[in-house]
């Protein structure tokens, strides 16, 4: 009976190490988006409106199919959505103004 321990710990692992490269696979299949965070600034608020925005897909293009496209692609997509964003949201000629911040682009799997 000293041997079934190790054993039902063994049957209880083996799924797990089985199913373990599967999901990590899948995940690597997701499509990828860029997404920025936008901060408006208003007088008498006294802490910034803060959003995180998917720009892909959308007005700056399509989705990507790994983070490496999108990498590869994201100062192009950046601009593409700057040059329409900034006449809706009257945005400057800079990704920070009097009253707003656009930061912290970046890659995610969606």
């Amino acid at each position: 009976m000293r041997g079934s321990g190790l054993l039902g710990t063994v049957v209880v692992i083996a799924p797990l190490l089985l199913t373990a490269p599967a999901v990590a696979a899948g995940a690597a299949d997701k499509p990828v988006s860029l997404h920025i965070r936008i901060c408006f600034l208003a007088q008498g608020r006294p802490l910034p409106f803060c959003r995180e925005v998917p720009l892909t897909p959308g007005v700056a293009g399509a989705g990507f199919d790994s983070l490496a496209d999108c990498e590869d692609a994201k100062d192009r997509a950046l601009v593409t959505w700057f040059r329409e964003a900034k006449d809706v949201f009257g945005f400057g000629s800079g990704w920070a103004g009097t009253d707003y911040l656009i930061s912290d682009p970046r890659c995610v799997r969606i």
